[in-house]
């Protein structure tokens, strides 16, 4: 059983999770890890909020996102009257009424530049690389700052683990060495045969980057 209680752990306790994310074969091997801690059930993802994406951007609908934006680069004011189902303006109207229509930018930003390792994207790379998933869910993750907390603990990269954000640069590094790993012998072969396998591991890794940043605002408060 894994569990966080002081701070002197923190890094012991990440490290624990890795090694048990490692040894698995299986996703439902993954979900127990969450389960069997009292710490990481805490912070367990919703999964009802965020189920498991069933599909993917094709080619052809990559074309179709060339579209989305005018000459100056702003979201189309005019798109939503041009997508054809309920869905579409459904979905478009609940981003306008959060505010998140600029973040839409960079999910397609994502899906049009996947395949490229290198481009000048210096703002909402969560959502950038969110949209590379879309494209190529078997070999891009989706990551979250949770996500990143853990994995930076675990590979010591910054100081980060009282962070609640990152850098431009430093999310590029993280993101980057993330990919490595979920690809490297690390990660169990029969695991990574299996779909969606990243989805569970971006469970755990999220359970455990909350508990990071939680116990952090704790322990500031003592």
């Amino acid at each position: 059983m894994i569990e966080l209680k002081l701070e002197s752990e923190i890094e012991d306790f990440t490290k624990k999770v890795f090694k048990e994310i490692e040894s698995k074969k299986t996703c439902e091997e993954l979900v127990t890890i969450i389960d069997n801690s009292v710490t990481l059930s805490k912070y367990k993802l919703p999964t009802d909020k965020y189920p498991p994406i069933k599909f993917s951007v094709t080619l052809e609908e990559k074309e179709q996102l060339k579209k989305l934006f005018d000459k100056d680069g702003k979201f189309s004011e005019n798109i939503y009257y041009e997508s054809e189902g309920v869905l579409s303006k459904l979905l478009y109207a609940m981003a306008w009424k959060n505010g998140d229509l600029p973040k839409l930018k960079h999910i397609v930003n994502g899906v049009l530049h996947s395949g490229k390792d290198s481009i000048e994207q210096e703002t909402g790379l969560v959502f950038y690389q969110f949209g590379k998933h879309l494209i190529n869910p078997s070999i891009e993750p989706i990551v979250d700052q949770h996500v990143l907390r853990a994995f930076a603990v675990e590979n010591k990269q910054f100081v980060v683990s009282n962070k609640s954000t990152y850098s431009p640069r430093e999310q590029k590094i993280l993101i980057d060495k993330y990919k490595e790993w979920l690809g490297s012998s690390k990660i169990q072969q029969e695991l990574r045969k299996e779909a969606n396998y990243m989805y569970y591991i971006d469970q755990v890794l999220f359970a455990t980057g909350k508990a990071i940043k939680n116990l952090n605002a704790r322990l500031k408060h003592i």
